[in-house]
């Protein structure tokens, strides 16, 4: 089973071995993330889990998420996209690692939308290149992924789901990023 430790050099773990994060990956590539307000990384971890558990219980698989009234706009946007998507999770936050590569990352949601099986990254912030980047490296963690979303809720309730296009040039990035990160070790 992978283990995270955001303290330790390589951030996932199994008995296999320990790999880097995506975001790992991605702050080589495109920078490190800048939060953009004061809470952000906090709002962000408490929509994932609202969203998780909305999702679930749509399934059946868990009981509605009690949702803390800062976020009653945010959960609003969830719902609305559930009402428009009709997700069919397979998998809800669900940590992979890759078959070949050292790098690991926990996927929001994987399985269908409509008749497409695919990838979904939550963002509650603004749209980011890092965005395509990091669903990308999700996307190649999941054989049959045939596609990949990024999915942005926001405060008012609103949500927009982003289509994103396998890039040959994107992946090269992150194999990159990911070789640096290696060559930084030896």
């Amino acid at each position: 089973m992978l283990t995270c430790d955001r303290s330790a050099k390589r951030h996932y773990g199994d008995d296999q071995g320990r790999y880097w994060s995506v975001s790992q990956v991605c702050e080589v590539v495109a920078g490190k993330y800048d939060f953009y307000a004061a809470g952000a990384a906090e709002r962000g971890t408490d929509v994932h889990q609202i969203f998780a558990l909305a999702v679930g219980a749509l399934m059946g698989w868990c009981e509605a998420p009690d949702v803390p009234t800062e976020y009653a706009g945010y959960h609003a946007g969830i719902l609305r996209w559930i009402e428009q998507a009709k997700p069919q999770p397979m998998m809800l936050e669900k940590t992979l690692r890759h078959k070949t590569l050292p790098y690991a990352g926990t996927l929001d949601y994987v399985g269908m939308l409509g008749e497409e099986f695919g990838v979904l990254d939550l963002k509650t912030g603004q749209p980011s290149r890092r965005d395509v980047l990091q669903v990308q490296a999700y996307q190649k963690l999941v054989d049959k992924a045939a596609r990949a979303w990024v999915l942005y809720v926001r405060a008012n309730g609103t949500f927009t789901q982003v289509p994103v296009k396998s890039s040959a040039r994107e992946w090269a990035a992150f194999r990159n990023g990911l070789s640096i990160l290696q060559w930084r070790e030896g």
